[in-house]
């Protein structure tokens, strides 16, 4: 049940990053960008909507990492099959020296 509820978190904030990071303007956007000029006229200000969308970001990609490290680690101690798990990994053998 735990890791069915932070599975769902997990996707969530993988879109909300996802979306978070779409929205975000460059720094440049227009031709005036281009060659270094432009202004912002923005309802934000200049970089009011940026740094939003930078703490957005950050708060969202913290989380996600969060719960990545939390879902490896509850998967790795609860008996869970892996998508590798029925295939054994070859070790190649080394060769015994002769014995006398």
């Amino acid at each position: 049940m735990l890791i069915t509820i932070i599975t769902i978190m997990h996707v969530i904030l993988a879109l909300i990053v996802i979306v978070a990071v779409l929205l975000q303007s460059g720094k440049g956007t227009d031709i005036a960008g281009v060659f270094g000029g432009g202004g912002g006229s923005s309802a934000f200000g200049p970089t009011g909507a940026a740094t939003l969308f930078w703490k957005i970001t950050g708060v969202a990609f913290a989380l996600f990492l969060l719960s990545s490290t939390v879902l490896s680690i509850l998967h790795t101690k609860r008996d869970m099959p892996a998508p590798l798990k029925g295939i054994e990994r070859k070790v190649p053998q080394t060769p015994q020296p002769p014995t006398q």
